[in-house]
């Protein structure tokens, strides 16, 4: 107790509380399990000598309490308070009996369902953190506890004192900003790349490979060199044991992939059948759903042009009925889907047959009708016409037309005609114009 007072001379250690035993220790200071004298509540105190460290990381500390603060969740640690006197910090958590999961794994064999259980605990405390726009930064078995080893997914992540707020309007490398354990680092964080939340997923990967193989890293070997294994980090191989199981090694490989983007979220990885123990289909990233989307849009493309013909009519609309209702209900499926290729091709091939009987395309294009006659349509002459058909096409006819200015093709056309318009014009001006109109049509037809 005298020494964990030591230096200060008020607001001493003793006065908040009763020291109980030494949890761990390090260079910043130590961990105590310790009783708080004003609620009678056990709890963990790291203490930190402020004269050993630096004044940003002192800082880089008092954001740790901060962020832990904020946070309130079943599989994350939780902040109590935080005191500084003259020469120390107390950073004030809830105490964890079980110790570390990197103590754990040293002791046990650890089973397919266990490692199972655990890294769903992992997951569901990052999920959260990473809601909170949080990244960890430090992820690895050293700073997860384990309160109960009856129920392994109570698993709590700790040690947030390398954690940061993420902005991603901050799209600026890194490189003064290089901070965690490099063996579960990501390539990019190890890089002094611009990281993102990303990286705590692919430190997850790789604590899940240490939780099935008893503690053995998937890259590193034993007393390797930092620049040997940022060598292989460039281009990892994945070597998995034989007992290594089949849906451990897919999580894995989505967890680790070398693009962020192509990257497990956690909720993403949570989702997956050997997480929750089940048989459903393997989740897919933000990008691979991005891709099927695009595949379903040209699909909807193809939808939509069958929609359109079957709204012009279709003899033969009886026939295909039930392959269209499936390719309807093909359209209504999350973006996941990936539409079958007799599917695709049935559509393709009733949109070609539609637009062949819809769209026919004409053998000649129409001739313009001469002004002369558009003149003669809105005079007074075809004011109360009567369209008498003729050998090629309909001609629209005034109540005054002369019969030795134009040439009917039939006797019964010039008898209805003599017979219905028996006026002539009073005007020999009317006549010619008259004349004139007929004559153009009757040339433009030929």
């Amino acid at each position: 107790m005298d020494k964990l007072d030591q230096g200060d001379t008020s607001d001493k250690f003793s006065d908040f509380y009763i020291f109980v035993a030494t949890i761990g220790s390090g260079s910043f200071g130590k961990v105590v399990h310790a009783i708080d004298r004003f609620t009678g509540e056990e709890i963990a105190v790291k203490i930190i000598k402020k004269h050993s460290l630096k004044p940003d990381r002192i800082l880089q500390l008092k954001q740790e309490a901060q962020i832990l603060a904020s946070l309130d969740h079943p599989n994350v640690i939780k902040f109590k308070h935080l005191k500084e006197t003259n020469t120390k910090l107390f950073i004030v958590m809830e105490m964890i009996y079980g110790g570390t999961l990197k103590a754990y794994m040293d002791k046990h064999d650890i089973s397919d369902s266990q490692a199972a259980q655990i890294m769903k605990g992992i997951l569901q405390g990052l999920a959260y953190i990473h809601s909170k726009n949080i990244i960890h930064r430090d992820m690895k078995p050293e700073n997860m506890l384990l309160p109960d080893f009856r129920d392994l997914s109570q698993i709590k992540i700790a040690d947030f004192g390398l954690s940061a707020q993420f902005d991603a309007s901050s799209m600026q490398p890194r490189e003064n900003d290089k901070c965690g354990t490099l063996l579960y680092m990501a390539p990019e964080q190890a890089q002094s790349k611009f990281y993102s939340q990303s990286i705590d997923i692919w430190s997850c990967g790789i604590i899940l490979w240490m939780l099935l193989t008893k503690n053995k890293h998937p890259l590193s070997a034993a007393h390797e060199s930092a620049s040997s294994y940022l060598k292989k980090l460039q281009n990892p191989i994945w070597k998995f044991p034989d007992n290594f199981p089949e849906g451990a090694k897919s999580l894995f490989l989505k967890l680790t992939e070398m693009s962020p983007i192509d990257r497990y979220t956690a909720n993403q990885a949570l989702a997956h059948p050997w997480i929750g123990r089940n048989k459903k289909k393997v989740p897919l990233t933000s990008f691979e759903k991005f891709k099927r989307y695009s595949e379903l849009l040209k699909m909807k493309g193809i939808s939509f042009a069958i929609f359109f013909a079957c709204l012009a009519g279709d003899p033969e609309i009886g026939k295909r009925e039930q392959s269209r209702a499936n390719i309807s209900k093909s359209m209504d499926k999350t973006p996941e889907h990936i539409p079958s290729k007799e599917t695709v091709d049935l559509a393709k091939s009733e949109t070609r047959d539609r637009k062949k009987r819809i769209l026919p395309i004409p053998t000649q294009k129409k001739k313009p009708v001469p002004k002369l006659v558009e003149k003669f349509m809105s005079s007074g002459y075809a004011k109360n016409s009567e369209r008498i058909p003729s050998a090629k096409r309909t001609i629209p006819l005034g109540d005054n037309v002369l019969r030795r200015n134009y040439s009917f093709q039939t006797p019964e056309i010039e008898n209805h005609m003599l017979s219905k318009y028996s006026k002539a014009p009073k005007s020999t001006e009317h006549k010619r114009k008259i004349v004139r109109a007929l004559t153009a049509v009757s040339r433009h037809e030929s």
